[in-house]
């Protein structure tokens, strides 16, 4: 094997180390999520009417978290976690709040990086 077949190869798996660690920090992210909306749908004042705008959006953003937690738990490599990864950077936010963004932002510059 050349140099050069060899030097891709390794950049290649440190591309694929990075897109795998990055995967895992979004899912434990996206789970600390869907605790803080487990606790605050638990701990929503009742009784609640049908009508409730928040509590509801409480519930359509829990079930948001689900499905990308369950697109997450599936084995992605390459193209594929790269994929989600940019899904969940273009999505909306889960919470308005300085840490997500902050994920975000670090995280789109990285893919950026590694699309290269």
């Amino acid at each position: 094997m050349s140099t050069t077949t060899t030097t891709h190869a390794i950049a290649s798996a440190d591309k694929l180390q990075s897109l795998e660690r990055q995967l895992i920090e979004v899912r434990d992210h996206l789970c600390a999520m869907k605790h803080r909306l487990d606790e605050e749908i638990r701990d929503y004042p009742t009784p609640i009417p049908r009508c409730d705008a928040q509590f509801n959006h409480l519930f359509e953003q829990r079930a948001r978290l689900n499905r990308m937690l369950e697109r997450l738990e599936a084995p992605a490599i390459g193209a594929d976690a790269f994929e989600l990864l940019h899904e969940f950077v273009a999505s909306s936010a889960y919470f308005d709040e300085p840490a997500e963004a902050a994920l975000r932002a670090r995280l789109g510059s990285e893919l950026s990086h590694v699309g290269r």
